[in-house]
């Protein structure tokens, strides 16, 4: 479980992992206005796995997806594994740029 609950991770095909924020998903009310153009929309993802190394991230589909917490910070990671068998502790405070 995430430290902030309106947090979504998933996975893709390709071995991509991202978050999204429903905080940042417009309500009934704010999508006329964003229809209208009085409101821009806010873009609800809010990180995505974009590592440069392949080395350090999966190839493969995203199997599953887990919250982790650290044990001295209470700051969230994220544990992904995927069909290559590789495992991965990505962390929130690097907008899972690289593992940590």
């Amino acid at each position: 479980r995430p430290v902030v609950p309106t947090l979504i991770a998933g996975g893709t095909f390709n071995g991509e992992v991202a978050i999204w924020d429903l905080n940042k998903t417009p309500g009934a009310a704010d999508k006329a206005l964003v229809a209208s153009g009085t409101l821009a929309p806010e873009d609800p993802l809010i990180a995505s796995s974009r590592v440069l190394d392949p080395s350090l991230c999966h190839r493969e589909l995203v199997s599953k997806i887990e919250w982790g917490h650290t044990s001295t910070r209470m700051k969230s990671t994220l544990i992904s594994i995927s069909g290559e068998g590789k495992i991965v502790q990505w962390s929130l405070s690097k907008k899972l740029e690289t593992p940590p």
